[in-house]
């Protein structure tokens, strides 16, 4: 174990740790004192007091006893060798703990001790209970004591004296006490560059101080004036070294003054108290400072790290749309494309930048106007998508553009390559085309019973029309022209009906994509149910249609929704291969809704069972032996392409009913306009 880790170990043992806090109580009575003029009942500073505070502070709050108990003697001891009575010792004992105790416990409530002189809001903390209001209320009693064992004459002297000396020893010991135990280990890894830095300033705290003293300090109330030399050094700590560096050279400009103070021979108790107070106030703000300080840098290195963590490109501007901030990415890839609307450099202005290119280009315009309207506060994201490059070489960049909240007004600008991801895009709906035609291919099976009836009717009835009239063409009779022309005719509708029937099968099973149009839902029904009509009698199922006259137009690809509205009739036939003849119904709704227009298929089949209704369009899951799972999931797909959903809940009683929702062609539209002015091309 190194051995900064194991005195950290050490001392957190309670009796070591207690006996570490009784030594370190001593050597501050002594220095308590000594630092107590012979016309003063109060030490200039009072040590002792912070001492135990801050070893409060770093230990558990069951080890408190442990140091009460190790100072005891020591603070007896010492007082009576000093020559103060006991009562006022024992009196001092027990303000002293007293204002410890309440400072550590409502602190330790708040903050852990290292966090106390991390951030502003704890130094405030800090100063307000521990320095204002433990030391004023304990300083009540303490000048109670000083008074009634006759030591001291003027009540409120003894306090504003008592108050000060244990105010400016909370205040310069506790932060330097509490920083250097809690950042011990990590002490070892500074360099020694810093160690000598800190060495000089320490050095330099000294000369300035007894160099002043040595050829002021007789001068009469030359001693606040004196003070400010130090200055300088406080500000250089604090800026360089932050609160641990403060409050190490606070003990020592501290300890200095106030030794050159008692060395100086007698000084006015006006220079004293001024002394005191402006040692409490220095020392007060330059923690301060140097805190605030420290939680700047904390902020800026943790924006700079955040931008460089992130892959994308990401720039920030104030409100006039000035590039304040960017991360390595927002320049790394550009390339000199004036396409591209990333790349701009820091402090000029993006706006500007792009205005004259928005007049050529369609995207950058949109850029221009989306960023405008967002730092004026009119939208909340801005969001699009372009495309540059040469053909080629086609790269695709997506751009969204937010607010950026705070007392800097401005925005935040991130630029992303989607290329990949268009290209996934591109061949997902490639395999998703060429999945619906393996299923309208797999379908052909099921629809053979279907085909064979509906084309077998119209083919022979050609036939037998057919055989007619060459019969009546061979009797050559005038009588019968009208009855030939009849049958003619009836050659004619059946021919049509069965090339009908065969235009729609190869359209059905035809590979590759199809065009949208708007279409009538109640139509793609009919087509449906028209190329079933054999498969339904051969299975004995009936249908029965509910459609909403005068249904709003959808729209989307024909052939895509014939599929859908296929399976899931077949899907509720399949469904009732259980019940007996005469018990297998399908209720076929359209109807219009919030959401566009609906289509129910309703079975009074087995229904599903529940903990299977949320998997039931995932690919491969079927509850028939002989399925393959692919049918609903290809019908979802579908249906999500055309900006609808699908959805399968139990009936009440039984069978199950699957609810296709897609939108109006003006909703449609409007949504896809939307999409467009955000997104871009």
């Amino acid at each position: 174990m190194p051995h900064g880790s194991r005195l950290v170990a050490l001392a957190r043992r309670p009796a070591i740790a207690a006996f570490a806090t009784a030594v370190a109580y001593w050597i501050g009575t002594h220095i308590g004192l000594l630092l107590t003029p012979p016309e003063l009942a109060v030490s200039l500073m009072w040590p002792p007091n912070a001492i135990l505070l801050a070893a409060l502070l770093l230990s558990p709050e069951r080890h408190w006893p442990w140091y009460v108990a190790a100072i005891l003697p020591i603070h007896l001891t010492t007082q009576l060798w000093h020559g103060i009575p006991l009562v006022t010792s024992v009196g001092w004992f027990l303000t002293n703990i007293t204002e410890a105790v309440v400072g550590a416990f409502v602190l330790r409530q708040l903050r852990t001790a290292r966090e106390l002189f991390q951030t502003f809001s704890g130094v405030l903390l800090f100063l307000s209970i521990a320095v204002i209001g433990a030391v004023g209320l304990t300083s009540f009693l303490d000048a109670g004591v000083v008074i009634g064992t006759g030591v001291g004459s003027s009540y409120w002297d003894v306090w504003r004296h008592r108050f000060l000396s244990n105010a400016l020893a909370t205040l310069t010991l506790v932060p330097a006490i509490v920083m250097v135990v809690s950042s011990f280990t990590s002490l070892r890894a500074i360099r020694f560059a810093r160690y000598a830095e800190a060495a000089l300033l320490a050095l330099g705290a000294l000369l300035v101080v007894n160099l002043m003293f040595a050829r002021y300090g007789q001068a009469p109330a030359s001693i606040p004036a004196l003070t400010y030399t130090v200055l300088p050094l406080m500000f250089w700590a604090a800026v360089r070294f932050g609160p641990t560096g403060v409050s190490v050279l606070q003990i020592v400009a501290t300890a200095s003054m106030l030794w050159a103070t008692l060395q100086a021979g007698f000084v006015s108790m006006r220079d004293v108290l001024s002394l005191q107070m402006f040692l409490v106030l220095l020392n007060g703000l330059s923690l301060s400072l140097s805190v605030v300080v420290r939680e700047s840098r904390h902020l800026q290195s943790l924006h700079s790290a955040v931008l460089r963590s992130m892959r994308n490109a990401v720039a920030i501007t104030d409100s006039d749309g000035v590039i304040i901030d960017a991360n390595g990415a927002w320049a790394a890839e550009r390339k000199h494309d004036p396409g591209r609307l990333d790349g701009v450099a820091l402090q000029v202005n993006y706006l500007e930048h792009h205005r004259a290119a928005a007049q050529q280009l369609r995207h950058v315009a949109r850029l221009v106007t989306g960023l405008e309207s967002v730092l004026a506060g009119q939208r909340k994201l801005f969001e699009m998508e372009y495309a540059c490059g040469p053909s080629d070489e086609l790269r695709w960049f997506s751009m969204s553009v937010v607010p950026l909240w705070g007392e800097q007004r401005g925005a935040v600008i991130t630029h992303t390559d989607i290329t990949r991801r268009k290209h996934e895009e591109a061949e997902t709906l490639r395999l998703r085309e060429e999945l619906a035609h393996a299923g309208r291919v797999m379908t052909m099976g099921m629809l053979s019973a279907s085909l064979t009836h509906e084309l077998s009717q119209p083919l022979a009835a050609i036939l037998g029309n057919a055989q007619a009239a060459r019969r009546l063409c061979a009797r050559n009779t005038g009588e019968d022209a009208a009855e030939v022309d009849d049958i003619l005719g009836d050659v004619v509708a059946d021919s049509r009906r069965a090339g009908t029937m065969l235009q729609k099968l190869r359209s059905w099973f035809s590979n590759g994509r199809h065009d949208t149009q708007d279409l009538a839902l109640n139509d793609v029904v009919d087509d449906v149910i028209g190329i079933l009509r054999g498969d339904l009698l051969r299975r004995g199922v009936s249908v029965t249609r509910h459609l909403a006259p005068r249904l709003p137009s959808i729209r989307g690809d024909r052939v895509q929704l014939q599929q859908v509205v296929l399976n899931l009739i077949l899907n509720a036939c399949d469904a009732m291969r259980e019940n007996e003849p005469g018990d297998r119904h399908v209720l076929v709704t359209t109807a219009q809704c919030d959401q566009g227009v609906q289509l129910l298929v309703e079975d009074v089949g087995t229904g599903i069972a529940p903990d299977q209704l949320s998997s039931v369009f995932e690919p491969f899951m079927t509850t028939k032996a002989t399925g393959l799972g692919l049918g609903l999931a290809l019908c979802r797909s579908i249906v999500q392409a055309h900006d609808g959903q699908l959805t399968a809940e139990n009936n009440v009683v039984r069978g199950v009913t699957f609810r296709c929702t897609l939108p109006l062609t003006d909703t449609l539209e409007d949504v896809r306009l939307s999409g467009t002015n955000s997104r871009g091309a």
